[in-house]
């Protein structure tokens, strides 16, 4: 399986769980306020996870059918993604799939405030940039269907805000001029086969 890099975030606020996800498409990030809560079903079954204890419980979320580890050693209700709400923290995560599992390596107190960037090592944060807006889930839905029948609609619109008379010059990686429709058409083609590549989505109701 060829590496990626995956343009998403999730944000939790507590002691309130308000969950928030960010997700780009285009150079738009979309930030979208889940209004879901994960539904458990613990189960009795057991099982030692590295050094943790843990217990098994089963949901249904985002189009996927979850099974989760969670440890009562760790009195947290929290967890990978957006996953919360076990009495204790979620160790393991797998869908029935088995093409997304999330597993707890390791864990440590920290001081580091709401304004600190906390570094893991092993993880390299990659800033999205572009501009922010923030969404419901139906208008995330609307805007993912639009930039699937026209991934240039970001950057038309862009080009549409530039005075009158303004001249652009594009050049392709050999450092030749291109003209604006050959950019348009780079710009589609790299979304096609990216949309093509990153066909797994962890949440695939959010993308109907």
């Amino acid at each position: 399986m060829k590496p990626g890099v995956i343009a998403t975030s999730v944000t939790k606020t507590y002691p309130d769980y308000k969950v928030v996800l960010s997700e780009k498409i285009g150079n738009t990030i979309y930030k979208i306020a889940e209004d879901q809560k994960p539904e458990w079903k613990i189960l009795s079954e057991k099982q030692k996870i590295g050094e943790y204890n843990t217990q098994k419980a089963t949901t249904t979320y985002g189009g996927r059918e979850w099974t989760a580890w969670f440890s009562t050693d760790i009195p947290f209700q929290d967890g990978p993604y957006k996953f919360y709400g076990l009495p204790g923290l979620i160790v393991k995560l797998e869908d029935k799939t088995g093409s997304h599992i999330m597993t707890l390596i390791g864990n440590k107190k920290t001081n580091i405030s709401q304004d600190e960037d906390i570094q893991m090592p092993g993880v390299t944060m990659i800033g999205l940039g572009g501009k922010d807006i923030e969404v419901t889930k139906k208008q995330f839905k609307k805007a993912w269907k639009d930039y699937q029948a026209d991934p240039t609609k970001d950057m038309k619109q862009t080009m549409s805000t530039l005075p009158a008379g303004a001249v652009v010059r594009m050049k392709n990686k050999d450092g030749k001029d291109i003209d604006m429709n050959e950019m348009y058409r780079n710009i589609e083609k790299r979304a096609r086969e990216e949309m093509k590549n990153n066909n797994n989505k962890i949440e695939p109701d959010l993308y109907k």
